[in-house]
């Protein structure tokens, strides 16, 4: 398998294991995932006028740890994406640095998620210990949307990968190829031998995973035969019905140990460690949160009484709710139109969003960005070159380039119609009082 992907899986199981509370002793820069690595650090993207520069993050991939688990990150999750790169196949351009998809690592917060990337970059090729990769993971996405995928379970993988490669030893065999056969045999024998037993990347620490992910990911690491010249990619068959069971068969194989790969790593969130609470404890959990339910309830109420102050059965409630929907949607559906601060609060409540977007932002319908110089709403999900009028916002969705003022200078916001009909107010003479 690729150290690419080894390193990042590693880095996803053994921060799984950190987040649940346990030690690293024995991490880095000592797994094998780390040989030939000059050094492993970690940086945040900034955007300016000029693109994007570099803001160092951490160190060392303990540092990282460190760090994420300080900014509440509390689960890591590790994804692969095909490229769908035309021309080329991910299985064939993975022999490739930066082939084969892409991997990233979702770190997983309460109410959202960052998203890193590695970058491996050709360093010192005369370096006298060989450590000639210069390894940097990127924070691409910050409080992003979280990634929803409902992966099979590691339990099916595994009957589904012996399956396949079942298929693959027996074409190998037929075809001269008894060398692959051999990797191929030796994935079917992963499935089944202790962990410990296995050979291979360390991808996760002792005990952290249940011993069927571990045989999952030790199978797909025997049977990884893809890479550059003179791997399996680098075969060919002169009879095109042997070729297309070739093509195919790799292909299979290919997406299975992808997935097979994902599941198994993810599923150390499933193995972690939980704290039993005692009766006094639950008690006082769940005493804490009906208050909670309660003051945020109490919250909403006067927040829907402020936007709508009369009573259910009044037919002027109804009025309003009805100009509500109509607004709330004319401001979902604006993907181009700038808007003015003081017009829109005629017809709309500005709500701040509490998120940070300045290391990379996920477009949301109705979310705009206020900038407070100039008082304008540039909506986030434009679908056209956009600016405020002071210039300080700039969007080139196209290009995916977005330009941001000083953090105290612009906000996020969401805005929420409101009806025009209001409590009459104005005060009645003593005699009609009745």
């Amino acid at each position: 398998m690729q150290g690419t992907i080894a390193q990042l899986l590693c880095l996803t199981a053994h921060g799984n294991s950190f987040l649940a509370g346990h030690s690293l002793d024995e991490y880095f820069p000592d797994n094998t995932t780390f040989k030939f690595c000059k050094y492993v650090k970690f940086v945040d993207l900034e955007s300016d006028s000029s693109g994007w520069t570099e803001k160092q993050y951490a160190d060392t991939p303990l540092d990282w740890l460190d760090q994420i688990q300080s900014e509440g990150v509390f689960q890591l999750r590790a994804w692969h994406y095909g490229s769908k790169q035309e021309g080329i196949s991910d299985q064939m351009s993975v022999g490739f640095v930066g082939g084969g998809g892409r991997w990233l690592i979702e770190c997983v917060k309460a109410m959202a998620s960052d998203f890193w990337e590695a970058r491996w970059e050709v360093g010192d090729k005369d370096d006298p210990d060989q450590n000639i990769w210069n390894v940097t993971y990127g924070r691409i996405a910050r409080n992003a949307k979280q990634e929803k995928i409902n992966l099979p379970s590691v339990s099916h993988l595994t009957t589904e990968l012996k399956t396949v490669l079942g298929e693959i030893y027996s074409f190998a065999n037929k075809n001269g190829c008894e060398n692959f056969g051999v990797c191929f045999a030796n994935g079917i024998n992963a499935l089944s031998v202790e962990p410990k037993e296995a050979k291979g990347y360390r991808i996760s620490p002792a005990g952290h995973l249940k011993i069927e992910s571990d045989q999952l990911i030790n199978a797909c690491q025997a049977a990884w035969v893809f890479g550059g010249m003179g791997s399996w990619n680098d075969l060919g068959f002169n009879d095109e019905a042997i070729n297309k069971e070739y093509e195919e068969l790799s292909e299979k194989l290919f997406n299975l140990i992808n997935v097979s790969l994902m599941a198994a790593v993810n599923s150390s969130l499933d193995s972690a460690p939980r704290k039993i609470l005692d009766a006094a404890e639950r008690k006082n959990l769940k005493k804490i949160g009906k208050e909670l339910i309660e003051k945020r309830s109490q919250e909403n109420r006067e927040k829907l009484r402020e936007r709508n102050p009369f009573p259910i059965t009044d037919p002027r409630w109804a009025k309003n709710l009805k100009e509500e929907y109509y607004k709330n949607r004319t401001f979902r559906q604006n993907k181009s139109e700038v808007l003015i601060v003081a017009d829109v609060i005629k017809d709309a409540y500005i709500e701040v969003i509490d998120t940070d977007i300045s290391e990379g932002l996920v477009p949301m319908p109705n979310w705009y960005l206020h900038c407070l110089k100039c008082q304008n709403l540039v909506p986030t999900d434009t679908t056209c070159d956009n600016s405020c009028s002071c210039g300080a916002v700039v969007f080139i969705p196209e290009i995916r380039f977005l330009q941001l003022p000083p953090k105290e200078e612009y906000q996020i916001v969401k805005l929420i119609g409101k009806g025009s009909i209001l409590p009459d107010t104005s005060k009645k003479p003593w005699w009609k009082f009745w």
